[in-house]
């Protein structure tokens, strides 16, 4: 089974905002066929269609429904891991802050010193 990648939900997210997959590639600026592609690469990744598609556009199925709130969720969550992570980079460059930690200094151990 291939690994979800970020790409993924993004295209998810695009084709529920946009309906027609031509949409959905305008807004992430892709072809229309990359946004298909990765459109069916999912849907066997769930084992189940994830949009309705007709000529208007596409529409979420029961399981794509189900499956768009961790769409909209997994790329905050990425951006707010490398949010903290930048940060603890940051306090770690920073010589005056390397001991800090957001509980504040951490203590000595026997044998640290």
């Amino acid at each position: 089974m291939p690994i979800l990648e970020l790409r993924h939900f993004q295209v998810l997210r695009a084709i529920a905002r946009e309906g027609p997959l031509a949409g959905a590639a305008r807004a992430l600026r892709h072809t229309r066929p990359t946004v298909t592609y990765h459109l069916t690469t999912l849907e066997p990744h769930f084992g189940a269609p994830l949009f309705h598609r007709s000529p208007r556009g596409a529409t979420p199925t029961e399981v794509g429904e189900a499956l768009l709130p961790h769409a909209e969720a997994v790329p905050e969550r990425v951006r707010l891991a490398e949010q903290e992570v930048r940060g603890m980079v940051q306090r770690y460059r920073d010589p005056a802050r390397r001991n800090l930690s957001p509980a504040g200094p951490r203590p000595l151990t026997a044998g640290a010193c």
